[in-house]
């Protein structure tokens, strides 16, 4: 599955980082089963390179491709809504 990416930026674990209403940088993070090919825009890093990952909090879960660079601190590139969907729904059936 090809997922459009933006970058988000460059934050050490414990931020507080929100996305779609979850703390990311504090959450626990599920690396993400499926093959997933991030598409986006090159920042300081490529995308493609990215491990997908997800977080819940309260009932809503993300999915975000996180990049390590340094001991603890990360790249984070936002996955597209419809991409979303389709990967909520796949770890549901899980």
């Amino acid at each position: 599955m090809f997922a459009k990416v933006t970058y988000l930026g460059f934050y050490p674990l414990g931020s507080d980082v929100i996305y779609n209403a979850v703390r990311i940088m504090q959450k626990n993070w599920t690396k993400y089963k499926h093959f997933v090919i991030p598409i986006g825009k090159k920042e300081t890093v490529t995308p493609f390179w990215g491990n997908v990952f997800y977080a819940t909090e309260k009932d809503v879960t993300v999915f975000f491709v996180a990049i390590e660079y340094g001991y603890g601190k990360y790249h984070i590139f936002s996955i597209n809504n419809k991409s979303q969907e389709k990967m909520l729904k796949k770890i549901s059936h899980s």
